[in-house]
């Protein structure tokens, strides 16, 4: 196998990941939108969510008919992640590209198979069954906040390693958004823990921490997919310049 088979196979390894991750992320909160209006009623067990509307937030679909879409694909996006390896460690750089991705890819797990509350009609699943609800909960919490902050360093740190000006203010502000995005979660967390009853139906009618995730799941979306191409762009002109040699 020649030096130049051997890049492109490289190469396209992570292209065909980034790809996959964000198609996944771009249609996962489409798809809960669109099955939660289809449905037209009370798709989520035991939260204040109105007739022909979505779950208050993504992860509260585990305990609605589209609990299936929601688990697969946090799952897939994990795996995903666990395979990709990225670029090698750098000098001065904390973590690893692929170390980095497998922290994220393991809080993406966790966020599917750990989940959050449920009504008293809900059946328990198996992690609320063995742990309880409360540290289930916990644990859910906890890696929808690392998951979040991992994507969030890939697009403000990682990514932003490239010549092209263009692309760094790409990666740069889909990492902001990600950032807005997780702000929102945890505010919205802290009205509906803290706040007044009032306060709290108004987080869930208008379902600030759905869309607060959805923000922050496009951006890492796109900014995977925008990598993608990018790395696409950088084979050829090391293809021409081996082809050159």
């Amino acid at each position: 196998m020649n030096a130049q088979s051997t890049t492109n196979d490289a190469i396209m390894s992570l292209y065909h990941v980034r790809q996959a991750l964000g198609y996944l992320g771009l249609a996962l909160p489409v798809i809960l939108i669109f099955g939660g209006v289809l449905m037209q009623g009370q798709i989520c067990s035991g939260t204040l969510a109105e007739p022909n509307t979505i779950c208050p937030s993504i992860s509260d679909t585990f305990h609605s008919p589209l609990r299936e879409i929601f688990v697969g694909t946090m799952c897939a996006i994990g795996v995903f992640l666990f395979a990709y390896k990225g670029y090698e460690k750098q000098q001065g750089e904390f973590l690893s590209d692929a170390m980095l991705a497998r922290i994220a890819g393991a809080s993406a797990i966790l966020v599917a198979l750990f989940p959050v509350g449920g009504g008293q009609d809900v059946a328990l699943s198996l992690t609320q069954s063995i742990l309880g609800k409360t540290l289930t909960q916990y644990v859910h919490f906890a890696s929808a906040l690392t998951f979040f902050a991992c994507l969030a360093v890939f697009c403000l740190v990682k990514f932003p390693n490239t010549n092209t000006v263009s692309r760094r203010w790409i990666y740069r502000l889909c990492g902001k958004l990600i950032v807005v995005g997780l702000i929102g979660i945890v505010a919205s967390f802290l009205v509906k823990q803290f706040g007044s009853p009032a306060a709290e139906i108004w987080v869930i009618s208008w379902d600030t921490v759905f869309w607060a995730e959805a923000i922050g799941v496009w951006a890492f979306a796109f900014s995977w997919l925008v990598k993608g191409k990018a790395d696409v762009s950088i084979g050829h002109q090391i293809r021409k310049m081996l082809k050159r040699g």
